[in-house]
């Protein structure tokens, strides 16, 4: 009779472990994940290009069309909604001036998402209005294949904000093809 008992009590421990460390590492998958942050994209002044590809760790992409400024700031953006923040970028574009398009793949720090919890808050001195700061992921291409990846809590500098962070969280150097435009019909 006690070897049954013990046997029994063994089984329900072993499930019971089963499910703890299930939900634990659920929960642990659900706390970082994000209730908003936004992605954008940027380049220098008058390099135009059109974004062809973003995606972010293999699972999901954003739209980037065309573009023709405005480097450090978030360009064309889109919100994300109930995601953790990527830990991958892989993107394609075409330099319309240079005839190129150019591929890369960009690993983000492993501590993005730390990172991303602690943005401080920004400041209008103008008005006094103060807020914690959005998330914010900006890809930049730059005009020689250069791609930098920065996390900020605010969309662009200059005006009376103040307190905002542009950190660099990823660099590469994309590889380059010749492009030609498909012919016109």
């Amino acid at each position: 009779m006690w070897h049954i008992l013990m046997k029994a009590f063994s089984r329900s421990l072993i499930f019971i472990c089963v499910v703890l460390l299930t939900h634990t590492a659920c929960t642990r998958a659900e706390d970082e994940k994000l209730h908003y942050f936004s992605i954008g994209y940027s380049t220098p002044e008058g390099n135009k290009i059109w974004i062809r590809k973003a995606e972010f760790d293999r699972r999901y992409t954003r739209p980037g069309g065309n573009l023709a400024c405005c480097w450090e700031e978030e360009g064309a953006s889109s919100g994300i909604f109930n995601e953790s923040l990527p830990k991958h970028v892989y993107i394609e574009w075409i330099d319309l001036g240079d005839q190129l398009l150019y591929t890369a793949d960009v690993d983000l720090v492993a501590d993005v998402q730390k990172r991303a919890k602690e943005m401080t808050e920004v400041r209008d001195t103008e008005s006094g209005f103060h807020e914690k700061g959005n998330i914010i992921i900006i890809v930049g291409m730059g005009e020689h294949g250069e791609v930098i990846v920065w996390l900020s809590n605010y969309p662009y500098s200059g005006g009376t904000i103040t307190g905002r962070v542009l950190d660099v969280v990823g660099k590469a150097q994309a590889t380059a093809r010749p492009w030609k435009p498909p012919a016109a019909q």
